[in-house]
């Protein structure tokens, strides 16, 4: 096969990979509440190596209702599909407003305060200091507990990969697909199972929403 002819069929395959996220997206946008107004991206200008996504038109942190916030697709046939994310400094200040105050108070140098949280933060992707903060951010800790209790049970419960992740900057929920083989129809009723997978965390997370 000449260049001209590879080049025509990495064309053909994009083209085809374009076609099937914009089927994905239209799907969601008939099923799920809260996003009615997504966008497909095929431009990986963070290359991420993602093939292509799906989320609003400006990528935000959770929403709330929101209990898809994106899809994307990667050439080993793997496709992540995200609950949210929310920056763990956010949810420290969000669910202690008060412990943060008295922290940014007690120094002249708000950038002190900021250093601390990240340090905070660093600590916390590490489990085994949840019981170290546990009375400093009680709210924190049970929050990342019981994401991760749920993101177990509906894992179970669905027979697929629901996973809880904490890194040294975000915490969030995704369901993690391998559509390696699938066709088309396969991928499709994959990821609509994983966004009633995703549904259901979101229930059991806010049962009074």
């Amino acid at each position: 096969m000449g260049e001209a002819d590879k080049q025509k069929l990495g064309t053909q395959l994009d083209e085809n990979e374009r076609k099937f996220a914009e089927k994905v997206k239209e799907e969601l946008e008939e099923h799920i509440e809260h996003r009615l107004h997504l966008k497909v991206y095929t431009d990986d200008t963070a290359k991420d190596g993602w093939i292509w996504g799906i989320a609003r038109k400006w990528l935000a942190p959770w929403q709330p209702g929101s209990w898809i916030h994106s899809v994307f697709a990667y050439p080993d046939g793997k496709i992540h599909i995200t609950h949210g994310w929310i920056e763990v400094t956010d949810l420290i200040e969000e669910l202690h407003p008060k412990i943060c105050d008295r922290l940014y108070k007690k120094t002249d140098y708000p950038e002190k305060a900021v250093e601390e949280l990240f340090r905070v933060r660093e600590e916390l992707q590490n489990r085994e200091n949840w019981k170290k903060y546990r009375h400093v951010f009680p709210k924190v800790i049970r929050f990342f507990k019981k994401s991760q209790k749920i993101a177990e049970e509906v894992s179970k419960d669905h027979n697929l990969k629901v996973e809880f992740w904490l890194n040294d900057r975000t915490t969030g929920i995704q369901a993690i697909l391998d559509t390696a083989g699938m066709n088309e129809d396969q991928k499709l009723e994959a990821i609509m199972n994983a966004a009633r997978a995703l549904k259901d965390f979101d229930e059991r997370l806010h049962p009074k929403r």
